[in-house]
């Protein structure tokens, strides 16, 4: 799997890119990074969101491996948006089982654009600085 993770928002909103797929040792790996960002984040910031972009990307991990994850149900874990569809119904219905298993918020936007608007509408704490020009 290739994954990319970024501060959209710095120490705010993560940016995580999947492409390719994945198998039980990455996916525990991105797992791993991500709540490393998460502790980092804005310490004063009540969540830290993630902009999740499915870029041709398949699920191959285990859902025993994905209900590992620890990621999505971290208390600084704040709203999840998803950006375009998941290729298969495989990976749709294991980001929509992995959502209920961990009480993750989760949203579905098109782009990241649009996820970042929305979060931007929904969390008055972001710093205006980064928001998108219209909202």
């Amino acid at each position: 799997m290739s994954y990319a993770l970024s501060w959209i928002v710095p120490n705010r909103v993560i940016l995580i890119t999947l492409s390719g797929s994945d198998s039980d040792q990455e996916a525990l790996e991105m797992d791993a990074e991500v709540i490393e960002m998460l502790k980092d984040g804005d310490p004063e910031a009540p969540a830290i969101h993630q902009i999740l972009v499915f870029n041709d990307f398949t699920v191959r991990a285990s859902l025993k491996t994905l209900s590992r994850l620890a990621a999505p149900g971290h208390p600084r874990c704040g709203t999840v948006v998803s950006v375009g569809e998941a290729k298969t119904p495989m990976l749709r219905a294991t980001t929509g089982l992995v959502a209920q298993l961990t009480h993750m918020k989760r949203e579905k936007r098109e782009t990241v654009e649009e996820a970042l608007r929305m979060l931007y509408r929904f969390d008055a704490t972001l710093p205006p600085e980064y928001a998108p020009a219209v909202l």
